[in-house]
C-alpha cells in the first residue's frame, strides 16, 4: 500500500475502489462518533446509480454501517452485498488486530470483479 496520498489515490483508481462518508454534514465536538448529533447524508443511492459495475459495499464502523442501516439498506438494488465491518480506526485499538485482518480479508476477494 503507497504511503503518500498521491500513491493511494492511483491505487483505489487502479482497484475501482470508491470511497465515500455515509454522513455529509453533522455537528459534532472533537472526534467521537458518538457525539454526532445533526446528521445528514450523502447521497449514496444516487452514487450507487452512478455505478453500474458496482458489486460490494463496505461499512468501516459501527457509525457508518448504522448510518447506512437508516437511511440506505433499503434502497440497495439486488445483487450489491453490503458488508458492515469494524472500524479501522485508532479508537479501534481495543480489537485485536489479527480478527480486525482477517474480517477485511474479504475486501481483497472483492477486488477483483
Amino acid at each position: 500500500m503507497p504511503v503518500e496520498y498521491e500513491g493511494k489515490i492511483i491505487f483505489l483508481k487502479e482497484k475501482n475502489i470508491a470511497l465515500c462518508d455515509v454522513i455529509g454534514r453533522c455537528d459534532r465536538e472533537g472526534s467521537l462518533d458518538s457525539s454526532i448529533k445533526n446528521e445528514l447524508p450523502n447521497d449514496i443511492v444516487g452514487l450507487i446509480k452512478k455505478i453500474p459495475e458496482l458489486r460490494a459495499i463496505f461499512c468501516n464502523g459501527g457509525k457508518a454501517g448504522a448510518a447506512f442501516k437508516k437511511y440506505f439498506a433499503k434502497n440497495v438494488p439486488e445483487g450489491i452485498k453490503v458488508y458492515y465491518m469494524h472500524s479501522t480506526s485508532p479508537a479501534n485499538a481495543g480489537m485485536d488486530l489479527e480478527t480486525l485482518y482477517n474480517e477485511w480479508r474479504i475486501l481483497k476477494n472483492c477486488l477483483w470483479y
